[in-house]
């Protein structure tokens, strides 16, 4: 299964807790880093990691939905399901 989280939950300790007991249990983890959401210090220095982690970014919200049709983001995807 993926892991996802807001952007704007990583201003409160739930989203990066969240994201730490997904990557303890090796949960393949998406991340979206928008320019226009708001995150924490810590929130905007993560960034891809080999195979677990996939880190997206954009500069505005509008440019969300077409993450998901990006290549990497489709390939990371296709290896978390046939994990």
């Amino acid at each position: 299964a993926l892991f996802y989280t807001a952007p704007a939950e990583f201003t409160q300790n739930s989203g990066l807790r969240q994201l730490g007991i997904a990557e303890g249990r090796s949960k393949p983890t998406v991340i979206i880093l928008c320019e226009e959401i708001k995150t924490s210090f810590i929130g905007s220095g993560l960034v891809s990691n080999n195979d677990d982690r996939l880190v997206l970014k954009c500069k505005t919200i509008s440019e969300i939905p077409k993450l998901f049709t990006e290549e990497v983001f489709l390939k990371f995807v296709q290896k978390a399901i046939i994990r």
